[in-house]
C-alpha cells in the first residue's frame, strides 16, 4: 500500500493506494462507468500515457520495481 495526500479543490485529502496485478482476458474487460471513462486503453510500463491518477503515479514511484517483477512473473 501507498499513502497519499494531495489536496482538491482546496480540499485536503488521504487516499491509500493498493496496487493488484490480474491476468484477465482482454475481451472481458469493459467499461462500467461510461459517463467518467471514455476508453480503455493497453500500454508497457515505459509507455504510459502522460495523463495518469496521482495516486498511480505515487504507486508506480513508491513500487515500480515490484510491478515490474509482479508483471513479469506472470508473462
Amino acid at each position: 500500500a501507498v499513502s497519499l495526500h494531495r489536496e482538491y479543490d482546496g480540499i485536503r485529502t488521504h487516499w491509500i493506494t493498493l496496487p493488484f496485478i490480474i491476468r484477465v482476458p482482454r475481451d472481458a474487460v469493459r467499461i462500467g462507468e461510461p459517463e467518467f471513462i471514455s476508453e480503455l486503453g493497453w500500454f508497457a510500463l515505459e509507455a504510459l500515457p502522460q495523463l495518469l491518477h496521482t495516486g498511480f503515479q505515487a504507486t508506480l514511484a513508491a513500487r515500480g520495481e515490484e510491478i515490474r517483477a509482479a508483471i513479469c512473473a506472470m508473462a
